[in-house]
């Protein structure tokens, strides 16, 4: 059977630094870096499932998530379409990451030490690619 499968994901910018979060073992990629994110449930726009994603996997409570790109997936009989967000975290305040059981670890990484990695996932990189395109700031 072929399922049809909306997903959103967070690239949360905190000063000079990006959020990343390590999937935990007998989870999807297990053990690889990844953004926040995860499906949206009925009657969600894409906006209010990256808010509740994002706090439900890090703790982090954000306003105001910015859509900056849409893709598609294909893995088997599952197509997955995501929409990804940009969240700039306000600089004045020390956010307080608190993982949920699907994540093991959390790091905040500049944009140079992130794409100098050889662990983080392929789509990770045009996610960055496009966040210094649209948002130059970042």
């Amino acid at each position: 059977m072929k399922i049809f499968i909306p997903i959103v994901t967070a690239v949360i910018v905190y000063r000079d630094r990006i959020l990343i979060l390590r999937r935990a073992p007998g989870d999807s990629y297990p053990d690889e870096w990844d953004f926040p994110g995860g499906g949206m449930e009925w009657g969600e726009t894409p906006e209010h499932a990256t808010i509740r994603e994002v706090r439900e996997e890090t703790g982090l409570d954000i306003l105001d998530p910015v859509p900056f790109r849409t893709w598609s997936l294909f893995a088997g009989e599952r197509q997955y379409i995501g929409i990804s967000h940009y969240v700039r975290l306000d600089a004045s305040a020390t956010p307080s990451v608190t993982l949920s059981s699907e994540h093991t670890e959390y790091r905040w990484e500049t944009v140079n030490d992130l794409l100098s990695r050889t662990d983080i996932l392929s789509w990770m990189r045009e996610e960055i690619d496009e966040i210094l395109r649209r948002f130059p700031a970042s």
